[in-house]
């Protein structure tokens, strides 16, 4: 009788244990939701010369339903730039994307990576090898804009070196990183803030 409690007992403990292990969440890119706005900034360092950029998605439900019965959404996509207006001529005016920097979603992230999120438990101290190519680190959480994220750094392997390569501020409950960054040698030479998230 004795032997049976200490098993059962032994047991419910082993349990505890099992279930008081933290799983971290995960992160899928570019899901987004519904009735939300993010204001952004972009910073691009090419050459020494630096560039901001300010762009504004915003995701409206509607009334309305495509073909399928599926809910649309309205989304207006805006871009601001400060440009002296004696070198603003007909060809940027009509070109503004081509003229500032590249495509929103390669500020967010390099499309190659976006697998990396599939399999990485955001938990400080988590790490993911990438066969051989390099290593994704959780380092440590970063509030940005009034929310919480978790700092990804990757890691390329050059020379028997891991240089770090981009970097990924990840809160789970949003579409985008609060923070993009692209490093080279000497500092990041493109970063993507959140600057403002609302829920409308």
């Amino acid at each position: 009788m004795l032997r049976q409690k200490l098993c059962i007992l032994s047991l419910i403990c082993l349990l505890v244990m099992i279930l008081s292990i933290d799983v971290g969440a995960t992160w899928q890119p570019f899901q987004f939701k519904a009735d939300e706005r993010y204001d952004m900034k972009a910073t691009i360092n090419q050459f020494g010369k630096i560039e901001e950029t300010t762009f504004i998605l915003e995701l409206k439900e509607t009334d309305q339903v495509n073909a399928d019965g599926e809910p649309l959404s309205e989304v207006s996509f805006t871009t601001k730039n400060l440009v002296a207006l004696g070198s603003f001529n007909e060809e940027e005016s009509m070109n503004l994307m081509s003229n500032y920097g590249m495509s929103l979603t390669l500020l967010v992230m390099n499309p190659m990576y976006s697998f990396i999120f599939d399999d990485l438990d955001l938990l400080v101290g988590e790490k993911m090898s990438l066969y051989g190519a390099g290593i994704v680190k959780v380092t440590t959480t970063e509030n940005i804009s009034g929310r919480q994220g978790y700092v990804c750094q990757l890691y390329i392997e050059q020379d028997g070196e891991d240089i770090l390569n981009s970097e990924w501020v990840i809160d789970p409950e949003l579409a985008i990183p609060l923070r993009s960054r692209v490093f080279e040698e000497g500092g990041y030479c493109v970063e993507l803030l959140v600057t403002d998230y609302q829920r409308l």
